[in-house]
């Protein structure tokens, strides 16, 4: 790649180093001294870099540097990715000409946008919201003592936001942080077995301008040094010790991706885990090596199983295709091409047919049981819309109605499966809010939620008449903010404290009554019907939301990239809400009834496992190893995404599990929306 050093900023940025592979986790070169200008050209690829320039700079190589009137560029396609992508604007300074950047869906090619106004820019794929990439505009008057400062802005305008924010606001500093914890893997948190650590993300050690929200100028003279003291880093880490697993056993298995570990074996990154509920150790791990021409599985992101739970269904994020395995030995059974980008997957409890949202197109396409064809694609989309962009789908107990988030219209829409016309089958759409990213259904399906991505909140949405809880009433629709008390630009929470986000919490701690819940993905509601749990990515903790009034009741500690939640079942009756993290290599467990009171209100994190290999680990790869800034490191364990617990024990498909997969069930259990059946 050749650079255009128009302008020099010295060692602002700290260590740099150029060319080499766009997919690369090159260990930094010693700073130069002097940092020339980073052009904004990003190929969008498989990962872990997604936006990639080429050039690492303090650990990521998804920063650009550049000056007034520079163009912009987004390249997809081979080598770097199989997939569509759908770059748009997630922050930008409020005004700046041709701003928000939004395309109309995802596409192959090469897209550009010129940046005119300095300040800080920041690029989402909306399709896959994890890819981040940002620009940083530099004014060349902007100098101090011959120094050039970089200035984030005035004002910034943020997706999801309805009003500007000052630079200087804690919302900013949180997404920043973010951003420097996804685009570099060194910066992901490790776990292990048998020692304590210590989590200390690196960031640009740059001097950075922000300004106040009266406008005026102040110097952060080293961005690192401020974010260690304002974000109470380092924070420390336990050991996963067998006294850090939940006490009580869960039944069966917990099946998950593990969709950024990078193999040995094979081009694609990502895995599919499975770990044994009883001793909460890591069982299997399956990439398939030697499918996809040896790329193996790409991205696995979402699963799913058969009725019999031999037949694992996973969908191929960055590819097009739902793969079929055998659950025990990996096998690869059978594959399918479903469309651009699939996501999530689930069955229809009554017929095992299969549902695939796909993510990259407009559509939820039906596949034969076994994975054996498409038989037909339900349009998500109206006559005349655009690219919808479904994500995680939901489909309800008696398998005849799906809701899917739709990321590119801000919206959620519920699905008649048996319409006689697929392409008419959208019976009602509901507002949501910024990059609605997933769904979930209460167990009765008079209810469905969705998660706005960029607008930290849930939408309840009434399937039928109105259903939802609001106060003493019942509602067809209703928001639930969950950032209730949250200052986004002072990070005041519940109008007290110093206005510093609140420390990491000890584990198995609430996490605070007004905590802000940002970023939020998954949502899932418990198969008895109480409690919802959502995992928040930015903020790293869940939020508790009691389904018989709609409203946040605790706010409990997660990970980097809190992603993932589905139920499974406590062994002796009760449930555990599983929930993953994209960069930690642990599954948290939640008891929404600890005691077994039937008080959710103490609803508690009560433990958590690893997910990379353990001693007696069957699987079919190895992980790669890295050499860092502080040693050599895997990503084994990481990409935490899609779970899904088995045996699957919600309302319409536990009833219809064979005999021995109930077993261990309880009564209640086994048919959680019917108490009576069990005296």
């Amino acid at each position: 790649m050749r650079l255009l050093p128009l302008l020099v900023v010295p060692a602002l940025l700290g260590t740099v180093a150029f060319g080499g592979a766009r997919i690369s986790s090159s260990k930094p070169v010693a700073a130069a001294g002097e940092l020339p200008l980073v052009p904004p050209i990003f190929h969008l690829n498989d990962g872990p870099t997604w936006f990639d320039t080429g050039v690492d700079v303090s650990g990521t190589h998804s920063l650009a540097v550049a000056t007034p009137g520079t163009q912009v560029k987004f390249i997809v396609g081979p080598p770097d990715t199989l997939s569509d992508h759908d770059p748009d604007s997630v922050i930008w300074p409020t005004g700046a000409e041709g701003m928000p950047f939004h395309n109309d869906g995802g596409f192959i090619g090469e897209k550009s946008v010129t940046l005119t106004t300095p300040g800080l820019y920041a690029f989402q794929c909306t399709i896959h919201p994890y890819m981040l990439g940002a620009v940083l505009v530099v004014d060349p008057a902007a100098t101090s003592n011959g120094t050039l400062i970089p200035d984030f802005g005035k004002m910034l305008s943020v997706r999801g936001v309805d009003k500007p924010l000052p630079s200087a606001s804690d919302y900013i500093y949180r997404l920043v942080r973010t951003f420097f914890i996804i685009s570099n893997a060194e910066n992901w948190k490790h776990y292990y077995p048998d020692k304590t650590g210590s989590w200390m993300p690196r960031y640009a050690p740059a001097p950075i301008i922000v300004h106040d929200a009266n406008g005026v100028p102040t110097l952060i003279p080293n961005l690192e040094a401020f974010f260690h003291q304002y974000f109470h880093e380092p924070i420390a880490i336990p050991a996963i010790t067998d006294a850090m697993h939940p006490k009580v056993p869960g039944v069966g298995e917990v099946m998950q991706s593990t969709q950024m570990e990078e193999l040995n074996e094979k081009a694609y990154p990502g895995t599919v885990t499975f770990i044994d509920a009883n001793t909460w150790q890591v069982a299997r791990k399956f990439g398939l090596p030697t499918i996809n021409n040896g790329g193996g599985l790409d991205n696995p992101h979402n699963q799913w199983a058969s009725r019999d739970e031999n037949t694992i269904y996973s969908d191929e994020w960055f590819s097009n295709k739902t793969t079929a395995f055998d659950r025990y030995s990996g096998q690869m059974l059978r594959q399918t091409v479903v469309g651009l980008s699939p996501a999530h997957v689930m069955t229809r409890s009554g017929t095992d047919e299969l549902i695939v949202g796909i993510n990259g197109e407009n559509k939820l396409t039906e596949v034969a049981p076994g994975d054996n064809g498409v038989t037909k694609d339900f349009s998500a989309n109206l006559p005349g819309e655009g690219i919808a962009h479904p994500h995680a789908h939901w489909l309800s107990g008696d398998g005849n109605t799906a809701v899917a988030p739709n990321a590119n219209f801000d919206s959620a829409s519920l699905f008649n499966l048996n319409a006689p016309d697929p392409d008419l089958s959208i019976t009602k759409r509901a507002f949501v809010g910024s990059i609605p990213i997933a769904t979930g259904m209460s167990s009765t399906a008079d209810r469905a939620y969705s998660a706005g991505l960029m607008s930290n909140n849930i939408v309840c949405i009434s399937t039928a008449g109105p259903a939802c809880h609001d106060g003493g009433r019942l509602v067809d629709t209703k928001n639930i903010s969950l950032t209730k008390g949250y200052d986004y630009v002072t990070g005041s929470q519940g109008g007290g404290g110093t206005g510093l986000p609140v420390a990491f919490p000890p584990f198995s701690s609430d996490a605070g009554p007004a905590a802000p819940g940002l970023l939020p993905i998954q949502n899932a509601v418990s198969p008895d019907n109480k409690v919802m749990v959502v995992a928040n990515a930015a903020s790293g903790n869940m939020d508790v939301i009691d389904i018989a009034k709609d409203e946040v009741i605790k706010v409990l500690p997660c990970d980097p990239g809190c992603h993932g939640v589905n139920w499974g079942a406590k062994k002796g009756g009760g449930y555990y809400a599983y929930v993953t993290s994209k960069f930690a290599n642990v599954t948290s467990v939640v008891d929404p009834d600890p005691s077994g009171t039937g008080d959710i209100s103490q609803v508690a994190v009560v433990g958590k496992f690893l997910t990379d290999i353990g001693p007696s680990t069957k699987s079919d790869v190895t992980p790669k190893k890295f050499n860092g800034v502080h040693g050599e490191y895997t990503l084994d364990g990481m990409g935490g995404q899609g779970v899904i617990p088995l045996p699957i024990v919600y309302n319409g498909w536990v009833q219809k599990l064979p005999d021995g997969l109930k077993a261990e069930l309880t009564c209640r259990q086994r048919d959680p929306m019917n108490p009576r059946a069990c005296g």
